[in-house]
């Protein structure tokens, strides 16, 4: 072989040795940069251009940019904070609000695919059922394998609802036993939360009551073993029931008024309250009473207190129509009772997390936290109906739902 041919041959292989060297620092700053996740062949979606609102209720960031990488948020921030890598795929969203997924914390009929689709499709990602209309581990079957998609909306599977014979609720105990028992059970079916009832007369109708050690034991048994408890309770007098048991949720505002001294024990003991006004102004017309009225006057009082809101609904509770999509006629409701916008979007966001004890994965755009997003045309800071102004929704950090496609 010739020297020349041979310098040639030699030149032509460092050559090769640099361009790899290059496109292996290059591929390393795509996957790893502001990540400590495996990233290897992982998606990565840059959401630019956007007014970002964090569902903490802090100061949206203008400009903003969000990078998810898998199902995951890698990084967010101003646009001169983060430098969006290469390869990456790139979503303009000039002119558009970028929030976390919203969260209805209280539903009913979660088990079918049309109602999931339905909420997922209108940003709604994840839904708290508060009391199957099915056999509870058929319930379970079908969350484990609905949770597995990202076209239908997540699903927190609640038990039935417990009480006495004769009392409120689908699920019924003779006793003290009888009622750990029960929640044992379905803590061993792995069931997300634990929900009762306190009521003695609901639904236009008398109803039985529990004791108060029956449902302390309920409610003891649960936390014992990590799992979070939700009440049902329409009459304020029961209130001080659910103060004294620790409660982590009341499922309903209450029907009677609320006074300062309740509202100022559930605020110290950091028990959240979903209004459900939704439900109460619609059975309020089919019974003929003014539900309307005291439920927003209630959560008024409760949210001036510094009270801790929950978006709930109770779709599919009651033998009335419901928004099907995302809970609009329930975020009105809670601006006529004098909540913010930004506080609204808490509600149904960040704290809708913590009562579905979430709160590590979802609620908040976070570093780190599940990638479920939903972006809007306009700002709802301004106007809250634009919630409902659904361009994109992005569930497990895919895009499930892109209006500029359409």
């Amino acid at each position: 072989m010739s020297k020349r041919r041979f310098h040639f041959l030699s030149l032509l292989i460092i050559l090769c040795l640099l361009l790899l060297s290059l496109y292996s620092l290059n591929s390393k700053d795509i996957n790893t940069e502001g990540s400590n996740l495996d990233n290897s062949n992982q998606r990565l979606l840059a959401f630019y251009n956007a007014t970002i609102i964090d569902g903490t209720g802090a100061k949206p960031i203008e400009d903003g940019v969000v990078l998810v990488e898998g199902e995951r948020i890698k990084k967010l921030g101003k646009s001169n904070q983060i430098k969006i890598p290469k390869g990456a795929t790139k979503i303009n969203l000039k002119g558009k609000t970028l929030l976390p997924g919203f969260i209805n914390a209280h539903v009913h009929y979660a088990y079918t695919e049309d109602n999931l689709k339905n909420w997922l499709n209108a940003g709604v990602t994840t839904v708290r059922d508060l009391s199957p209309q099915i056999e509870v581990r058929e319930a379970i079957a079908r969350r484990d394998k609905f949770n597995q998609r990202t076209d239908l909306a997540r699903v927190i599977s609640a038990s039935p609802i417990l009480g006495v014979p004769g009392g409120y609720g689908n699920a019924t105990f003779h006793s003290l036993g009888e009622a750990k028992e029960m929640v044992n059970g379905y803590i061993d079916d792995n069931i997300d939360i634990i929900k009762f009832a306190i009521t003695d007369f609901d639904q236009n109708r008398s109803w039985e009551m529990p004791a108060f050690e029956q449902v302390k034991a309920i409610v003891d048994t649960a936390h014992a073993r990590g799992i979070k408890t939700s009440v049902h309770i329409t009459n304020t007098e029961y209130l001080q029931w659910a103060v004294k048991l620790g409660v982590d949720d009341i499922a309903h505002m209450v029907l009677t008024p609320l006074n300062d001294k309740i509202i100022k024990q559930i605020v110290d003991k950091n028990i959240y309250l979903l209004p459900t006004l939704e439900v109460w102004n619609r059975v309020g017309r089919i019974y003929h009473v003014n539900y309307n009225f005291m439920t927003r006057m209630n959560l008024a009082k409760f949210y001036k207190a510094g009270g801790k809101v929950a978006l709930g609904t109770d779709f599919g509770g009651y033998k009335c129509t419901f928004d099907s999509g995302f809970p609009i006629t329930e975020v009105k409701l809670m601006k006529k009772a004098g909540m913010s916008n930004m506080d609204i979007i808490v509600a149904g966001t960040k704290n809708g997390a913590v009562v579905c004890d979430m709160e590590d994965d979802l609620g908040t755009l976070e570093e780190g936290k599940i990638a479920d997003i939903l972006i809007i045309s306009g700002n709802p800071l301004k106007n809250i109906e634009t919630l409902e102004e659904t361009y994109m929704v992005v569930h497990n950090g895919e895009i499930v739902l892109n209006k500029e496609e359409n």
